[in-house]
């Protein structure tokens, strides 16, 4: 059993653990868009967003940094 109280709360077909591999986020973020494009990213609050949506969401999000004048490293 797990000390980790908050797992209780996982849908069934969350896992509670997971393995990670040696790729950038970004990269992580478009391997799986493209393998589970419609598949929930984020469940909060009762509301869903798919991968895609989220990738769109942070593409959006780097438009706007950049807008402000924040550069890649910043």
């Amino acid at each position: 059993m797990s000390n980790k109280v908050w797992q209780k709360f996982y849908p069934a077909h969350i896992k509670s653990e997971i393995d990670i591999p040696n790729v950038s986020l970004p990269e992580m973020l478009n391997e799986t868009i493209k393998k589970y494009p419609n598949h929930a990213a984020i469940y909060f609050f009762g509301k869903e967003i798919s991968y895609t949506q989220l990738g769109k969401l942070t593409d959006l999000f780097g438009a706007a940094l950049q807008e402000k004048g924040i550069k890649k490293g910043e």
